[in-house]
């Protein structure tokens, strides 16, 4: 984040990138990886990848460039709330990794090389489909919780 801040876009993809492979040597984006740790070091290591992940997706789209991940390789359920995040940032980090999702998806669809191959039509398909996700997974849910995390509506 600091990188992004002082704009240095390729010092953050890298750092990102390296600590997505990090994620991955460890087994961190597939559940069978931990199911024999206690539930808080299971919490913990999911904060941590889908946090990564967040980073590094909102990035890739940003910069044009394809994430060291892909959705299909991940068996880790998205975060859910939970109360070992305090309110409000609890929400906050579900709709950020709710947007890195879809995110993902629009470099896969829109703008990767493969998509641009695409016909304009099935584009748009895609376009049309990832903005009603877009709307029903985060916006909806950030206009419900906004009054009540700022205190106004």
């Amino acid at each position: 984040m600091h990188a992004l801040e002082i704009s240095k876009p390729s010092v953050a993809w890298t750092l990102a990138s390296t600590a997505m492979n990090l994620c991955q040597t460890l087994g961190y984006h597939r559940i069978t990886s931990m199911e024999h740790d206690p539930i808080s070091v299971q919490r913990q290591k999911q904060h941590l990848f889908w946090s990564v992940y967040t980073i590094l997706n909102m990035m890739s789209l940003r910069l044009g460039r394809a994430s060291s991940i892909q959705n299909y390789d991940i068996s880790l359920p998205p975060l859910d709330e939970s109360a070992d995040v305090p309110y409000p940032w609890g929400p906050v980090c579900i709709w950020w990794t709710r947007s890195a999702i879809i995110q993902s998806e629009v470099y896969q669809y829109l703008y990767s090389p493969e998509a641009l191959q695409k016909p304009e039509s099935e584009r748009v398909t895609h376009a049309h489909r990832l903005a009603a996700e877009m709307q029903s997974k985060v916006m909806e849910q950030f206009d419900v919780y906004l009054p009540a995390i700022c205190g106004f509506d």
